[in-house]
């Protein structure tokens, strides 16, 4: 515009001078006309030149002009296709099953479907822009907060577990929140995709399943003790009955044999075989009546192990050796001493019949919450794979009686070593 007024300005400023020289040309010299028109040429010239520079800068403006509207079109453009975007998102988001809620770097909730706005009983227009005070108690929105900023500090996708709870009906659901952390291109946080998987059904399950088995640990146990029970009782009633009567049988035939003189030699001979024979009878109940119920069960655990070792080793003639380490308080019950005694039988059985080992180590720490023991042989192992799984099953059966933990561990030089861990009775967490 200040281009456009100079020129109309000289243009003007031409003519009048012009009109001048004209209107003067009669009554002025030839020296001042020819001034005059020299100056009327200058400036021609000079207005020449100003149009050809005002096209040049119309011209740029133009271009110019152009560039910023195809700017706009394609910002419009822009603008359009990231609402189709969104709008595409969010009917997406809408027809989801799960609970999806996008929130800001402050955790404000900015976008909510329909699947979250059931579950936590909250529309969209209450909770869009907020974090969540309204509807969820103060000390859960602390642990909410602190979950999002630990999200963001770890820079990945975190996997937690919760419970919710609908504002409109007060029903607690348990929920698997699946939050991933979006970054802007300066690495500020920027926003947190939060996807929620109802898992009540499943936690119910679980429960279910964990009283069912809890339940049937307790099964387990009360079997073993009454299996035990009878052993001892079985034990009891042969010591009361066969025992006494072979004992009276073999005193009986003790003095019948006693009294046969030299002059019925067969006979003598006869009775000493029949004597022979009570005798056996009488070694072959008592090693039934300790299979069934060693007695030196009523002596304690380590008692009864000693016992248990030396006969292994006496049958077996494999090395075998007890250590006793730690403080061993006595077992208020008899039928879980005996269960514990099972449990050692039962490894060195498969100790003679897997192993072929020349040595056994039995070692039996105490503890005030647990009791361990160890087993180790130096033979070639009885595995550490399924089939020695299999082996252990009545181990371990035993084991979760009372909730222990079984181990087996194959020792590079050869052999295997059997870690049992039993709860003490004060901190016993079976059945």
């Amino acid at each position: 515009m200040r281009w456009a007024a100079r020129v109309a300005g000289v243009m003007v400023f031409g003519a009048a001078i012009a009109a001048l020289a004209a209107g003067f040309s009669g009554q002025v010299s030839p020296v001042l006309s020819g001034v005059l028109g020299t100056g009327v040429g200058a400036l021609m010239i000079h207005n020449d030149r100003l149009r050809v520079r005002i096209r040049a800068r119309s011209a740029q403006l133009e271009r110019a002009n152009q560039r910023l509207r195809a700017e706009i079109g394609v910002r419009k453009a822009a603008e359009s296709a990231l609402e189709a975007s969104e709008k595409r998102t969010h009917d997406i988001l809408s027809t989801l099953p799960m609970p999806v809620i996008v929130k800001d770097a402050q955790s404000r909730i900015v976008l909510m479907n329909h699947a979250a706005e059931e579950k936590w009983g909250v529309p969209f227009a209450r909770a869009g822009g907020t974090a969540g005070h309204q509807w969820i108690p103060p000390a859960r929105m602390l642990e909410v907060l602190d979950e999002d900023r630990a999200v963001f500090a770890a820079r990945k996708v975190v996997v937690s577990e919760s419970q919710v709870r609908n504002d409109a009906n007060g029903r607690v659901v348990e929920v698997e929140a699946y939050k991933r952390p979006v970054f802007d291109v300066q690495g500020a946080p920027h926003s947190l995709i939060c996807v929620y998987v109802d898992i009540t059904q499943r936690k119910q399950a679980e429960d279910a399943l964990q009283r069912s088995f809890l339940q049937l640990r307790a099964l387990t146990a009360e079997l073993e003790m009454l299996k035990e029970e009878d052993r001892r009782r079985i034990a009891q009633g042969i010591h009361d009955e066969l025992g006494q009567n072979l004992l009276a049988l073999k005193i009986d035939v003790e003095m019948l044999h006693a009294r046969a003189s030299d002059r019925h030699p067969r006979l003598k001979r006869r009775v000493g075989h029949v004597l022979d024979t009570i005798d056996a009878t009488i070694r072959s109940v008592r090693m039934i009546m300790n299979d069934l119920h060693p007695s030196t069960l009523e002596l304690g655990l380590p008692v009864a192990l000693e016992w248990l070792v030396e006969q292994f080793e006496k049958r077996s003639g494999i090395r075998c050796t007890l250590k006793v380490a730690g403080a061993h308080a006595p077992m208020t019950d008899t039928r879980r001493t005996s269960v514990i005694f099972r449990i050692v039988q039962e490894a060195l059985v498969h100790v003679l019949s897997h192993a072929q080992a020349s040595r056994v180590d039995v070692t039996l720490a105490g503890g005030h919450e647990q009791l361990s023991i160890t087993i180790a042989d130096d033979g070639g192992g009885i595995g550490c794979g399924d089939e020695a799984a299999q082996r252990m099953r009545a181990i371990r059966e035993r084991v979760d009686v009372f909730g222990g933990d079984l181990g087996i561990e194959c020792v590079e030089a050869g052999g295997t070593r059997l870690s049992i861990l039993i709860p003490n009775e004060t901190g016993e967490t079976a059945a």
